[in-house]
């Protein structure tokens, strides 16, 4: 059973969480790779742990949505830059999950007849 914080996944919420701690650590021009390695075992938790085969698909069509707009925010004054941030750091956390999603659909289709 996937541990839940609400009706939520706890690693959902901590990637949450981290995309919006992200956003303002990245809003300031301090480098922090490590921000991106916690990034990156957080989202590669994701695409193991909570991800199933039945939600892949929309898994990564929402990927795909996210990385479609995630550049039209930089046009809003003030927040535009915290908001473009904020889904650059969710990019980042899942896609690490994707690739691990994407690795386990690509094995499953190659068992398959």
């Amino acid at each position: 059973m996937k541990p839940k914080i609400g009706k939520y996944n706890l690693l959902f919420v901590i990637a949450l969480a981290m995309a919006i701690i992200g956003a303002v650590i990245t809003s300031y021009p301090v480098d922090q790779p490590w921000w991106i390695w916690v990034s990156l075992v957080i989202g590669v938790g994701i695409g193991f742990v909570n991800i199933t085969n039945s939600e892949s698909n929309r898994f990564m069509i929402a990927y795909l949505a996210v990385a479609a707009v995630s550049g039209v925010f930089t046009v809003i004054p003030t927040l535009g830059a915290f908001v473009n941030n904020f889904f650059l750091n969710m990019l980042v956390i899942y896609g690490a999950g994707v690739a691990v999603v994407g690795l386990k659909e690509l094995i499953v289709t190659s068992k398959s007849k």
